[in-house]
């Protein structure tokens, strides 16, 4: 089983740029420019929501910044090249890309550290260098090699008080490491860019005592006119986290409000171009279209696309081919609903609202089951209608009931969640669909996964 998640690896990162398949390059190429801008200290916090592709889109901006800076950036020449081509697609005719020395680090990874600024400087070591090695406890040792190579300079002096059996004890005992940590960022600029910018990620999801002490050290330590840092965070998650540490009454909004002087919001994905990366398209079948609807009506984010595309074609693999072509009655029209309509309903309340999820199946809320009819053509429930029934206005005298497609729905529901089949032995009948106890314990099946439906293999 493959997973469908496209993840931020190198090479994708670089290809998805190439093609501009999730439609983003605008956007990287704005922030890009916001950078360009900013000439004193400066925090910004870039805001979207876990699994909006915040990791994705600044590994992006910081590929273009180190395609533009000759003195730091490792990508080979024919690489650079090409991505300089295709930002000239988004720059004002004659502008440039200020040469810029860029880090990423990722809180998350780091969250075990005991003091985030003695982490964040080795992470601007290790980025800046592709020249040493590590071993255990002499890093630092390694770090002085580092530097020494990367600006033809002596940091014996400077680094030396960082050394030792418990380097952690030697930050928190010298009382001038501010000092030296400025003066570490004052002499890696000169000959290597004109400022540093550093993509501080995934603080979100850190402890508590990590993610405010590292905003502590950087207020602090890191308070540069030439350093410009990016959170890229979930606004409300780390709000929430503020609040963990320093109490529930605590204003978390205005807190870090101290840090951030500019907020930029990200940019929904491309649904369609975002699509063609999963190979899937959202209007090849009745499924598809269930599908985008249901990640249009949650308003899923990428890693949740991805995730619910791969759960529904998991569910119902061995059946999607078929599925794929005009409607053919290959399966009971009963069984056809549960696999065309009522579980993609089901998978994504699942994914997204495990409470909604569980009132649905419980037979408390029919109308998850109601609003979604919206997004079908009338025609794809005509088995439900009795003989005499019609969904459109009929003559009078003619004998024919007009009934609305929310009656329909409720009784399809009823059927299939409300109903005790161990009391009712009878079938609800609705139109040609019958639904019993068999017809519940498939959806649940589907949904869960455990079905002759599922297909593991793919």
């Amino acid at each position: 089983m493959k997973t469908f998640e496209l993840k931020p690896t190198d090479e994708n990162i670089l290809n998805t740029y190439l093609s501009d398949s999730i439609g983003r390059n605008k956007e990287v190429l704005q922030f890009v420019n916001i950078l360009n801008s900013i000439d004193g200290s400066c925090a910004i916090a870039l805001e979207g929501k876990w699994g909006s592709g915040k990791t994705f889109f600044v590994k992006q901006v910081e590929l273009v910044l180190n395609a533009n800076n000759d003195f730091t950036s490792f990508l080979p020449k024919e690489k650079k090249g090409q991505i300089r081509q295709k930002q000239q697609l988004y720059l004002e005719p004659g502008q440039s890309i200020r040469p810029y020395v860029s880090v990423y680090y990722d809180s998350w990874a780091n969250d075990s550290d005991n003091d985030p600024a003695l982490s964040l400087v080795y992470t601007i070591m290790q980025t800046t260098s592709n020249d040493y090695s590590l071993v255990d406890r002499d890093y630092l040792d390694a770090g002085i090699r580092i530097l020494d190579s990367f600006l033809g300079t002596q940091w014996t002096d400077i680094v030396e008080s960082l050394k030792g059996d418990d380097a952690l004890s030697q930050l928190k005992k010298d009382k001038t490491i501010e000092e030296k940590i400025k003066a570490f960022l004052a002499a890696l600029l000169p000959e290597k860019g004109e400022r540093l910018i550093v993509f501080v990620d995934e603080l979100d999801r850190c402890s508590p005592s990590y993610a405010v002490r590292l905003l502590e050290r950087i207020k602090h330590y890191f308070d540069n006119e030439n350093i410009t840092f990016v959170f890229s965070v979930n606004i409300d998650e780390l709000q929430h986290t503020i609040k963990k540490f320093y109490g529930a009454t605590f204003d978390g909004a205005r807190y870090l409000d101290r840090f951030f002087d500019l907020r930029v919001q990200l940019p929904k994905v491309e649904l369609e171009n975002y699509y063609s990366q999963l190979n899937f398209s959202s209007q090849s079948s009745t499924w598809s279209i269930m599908c985008d609807a249901m990640i249009r009506k949650y308003n899923m984010q990428m890693r949740e696309i991805s995730r619910y595309l791969q759960l529904y074609r998991l569910a119902v693999g061995k059946r999607l081919e078929k599925m794929e072509t005009s409607r053919q009655h290959f399966l009971q029209s009963e069984r056809y609903y549960c696999l065309m309509y009522v579980v993609p309903i089901m998978i994504a309340l699942k994914l997204i609202n495990p409470q909604k999820y569980s009132d649905f199946v419980e037979g408390k809320d029919p109308s998850p089951l109601i609003e979604a009819a919206e997004y079908l053509r009338i025609g794809f429930f005509s088995d439900l209608l009795e003989q005499n029934e019609s969904y459109e206005s009929a003559p009078a005298n003619s004998g024919t009931k007009v009934v609305t497609l929310e009656e329909k729905m409720k009784a399809m529901y009823k059927g299939l969640f409300v109903t005790d089949y161990n009391l009712d032995w009878n079938p609800k009948c609705i139109g040609k669909a019958r639904f019993n106890n068999d017809t519940r314990k498939i959806v649940e099946g589907v949904t869960g996964l455990l079905s002759t439906y599922a297909q593991y293999d793919d």
